[in-house]
C-alpha cells in the first residue's frame, strides 16, 4: 500500500485503530458478542459478529476513505475490517475447538453412542452430546437418500442396513433414538440388533414434550414397551371389564405364564363367580394357586385350577362343555391354535 510519502507519523497511524475500537467495540456490544460464552461458540454466535460488521463496514470505510487521513492509505478502508472479520471469526473457533470434549479427551476413553434418526431432533441431541465430555457421537443413522454417507455437523449419516455391522464392529455403548414416528418393523430391526449385540436403547420422548424445552441429555430415557408400540398405549374401560368378569364363569388359558398370571390377578379383584385357571406346567399352576391365595378378596372367588394342554382338542371340549365359561382370556404361550 502506497503512502505517497517515506515519512510515516505514530499518532496519525494510531488513529485508524482508534476510529475501528471506537465503532466496532460499542457494536459488539449491542449486538449481545461479548455475552456469548466463546468455547460454546454456535451459529448465533457468529451471526451477531456478523450484524455488528455490516453496520462497521460502511461506518469504518466512510471515516478512512472519504475522510483525508495523512499517512493512511484509502484502501485501508476496506481491507481492514474484512482482515479484522476473519482474524475475529477464526480466534472464536479455535477457542471452541480447543475447548471440545473431544479435542481434550483420548478417543479411546469416550463413550461411544449412535444417534438412530438425523432429523430436527437427532441433529440437536448430537450438538448436545458435543458439549458433554468424555461421549462422542460415532455416527447418525437415517433412512433419507439424501443424507446416507454425508456429514452433518462432522458427524457421518449411515445406512440403516449398517447398524448390525456397526454394533459389531465398534464397541458402540448406546443407541439415542431420537424418533418416535418409526413404524412397527423398523423398530422391532432396531431392538433385534441392539439385544443381538448387548447394546442398551434410550429414546427422546415425543414431540409434544419437547416443544417447549431444549433437547438435552437429560431428556433421554431408557426404551420401554410403550415406544414400540408406535401409537399412545390403550388404557382398559372398567365397565366393560366388569360386565364380563363381574359374578362370571371365566377361563384363563396358559394361567401360569407371565401374562396369564396377571390376567388372573387382575381379574380376581373384578369379582368373577369362578376363575378356572389353565396350565400345561404342573409346577407353574401351583406356584400360581400359591400367588392368587395371598390376593385380598380372593376368599369370595372360587378358583378352579386345571392341568392341561390346549393342544389337546378333546380334553378341550371337554372342560369347556363342563364349566360352560361366559368368558375366555386365551394367554396360552401357542395362542395361534384356536380354541
Amino acid at each position: 500500500m502506497r503512502t505517497e510519502s517515506l515519512e510515516i507519523n505514530t499518532w496519525q497511524l494510531l488513529v485508524p485503530s482508534a476510529v475501528s475500537v471506537s465503532c466496532l467495540v460499542p457494536l459488539m456490544v449491542w449486538f449481545g458478542v461479548y455475552k456469548e460464552i466463546t468455547r460454546f461458540s454456535g451459529s448465533s454466535t457468529f451471526f451477531s459478529i456478523l450484524k455488528a460488521f455490516v453496520v462497521y463496514i460502511p461506518v469504518f470505510a466512510f471515516i478512512v476513505t472519504f475522510v483525508s487521513l495523512s499517512s493512511v492509505p484509502r484502501s485501508v478502508g476496506l481491507l481492514q475490517p474484512i482482515i479484522l472479520i476473519g482474524l475475529v471469526l477464526n480466534a472464536r473457533l479455535v477457542v471452541r475447538g480447543l475447548n471440545r470434549p473431544s479435542a481434550t479427551s483420548a478417543k479411546n476413553k469416550q463413550k461411544k453412542v449412535i444417534i438412530y434418526g438425523a432429523g430436527q431432533a437427532g441433529r440437536q441431541l448430537a450438538n448436545a452430546i458435543k458439549q458433554v465430555h468424555g461421549v462422542r457421537v460415532f455416527a447418525l443413522f437415517d433412512e433419507d437418500v439424501e443424507l446416507i454417507n454425508k456429514r452433518i455437523n462432522g458427524i457421518r449419516v449411515l445406512d440403516p442396513t449398517q447398524l448390525e455391522k456397526t454394533l459389531a464392529e465398534h464397541d458402540i455403548d448406546v443407541i439415542l433414538l431420537s424418533t418416535n414416528t418409526m413404524d412397527f418393523k423398523r423398530k422391532t430391526f432396531l431392538v433385534e440388533a441392539a439385544v443381538r449385540n448387548g447394546v442398551p436403547i434410550q429414546v427422546l420422548p415425543g414431540i409434544q414434550k419437547l416443544l417447549n424445552d431444549p433437547i438435552n441429555l437429560e431428556r433421554l430415557k431408557d426404551i420401554e414397551i410403550d415406544d414400540l408400540l408406535g401409537r399412545e398405549p390403550m388404557k382398559p374401560d372398567p365397565s366393560k371389564l366388569q360386565e364380563n368378569v363381574s359374578n362370571k364363569v371365566v377361563l384363563i388359558s396358559g394361567a401360569g405364564g407371565s401374562i396369564g398370571s396377571e390376567l388372573v390377578i387382575q381379574l380376581a379383584k373384578l369379582g368373577p363367580k369362578k376363575l378356572v385357571l389353565l396350565e400345561s406346567s404342573e409346577f407353574a399352576l401351583y406356584t400360581l394357586v400359591s400367588k392368587t391365595s395371598k390376593i385380598s378378596g380372593i376368599d369370595s372367588v372360587e378358583i378352579e385350577p386345571v392341568l392341561g394342554s390346549i393342544c389337546d382338542r378333546e380334553a378341550m371340549f371337554a372342560l369347556l362343555a363342563s364349566i360352560r365359561p361366559d368368558t375366555v382370556f386365551h394367554a396360552a404361550a401357542l395362542n395361534m391354535f384356536i380354541l
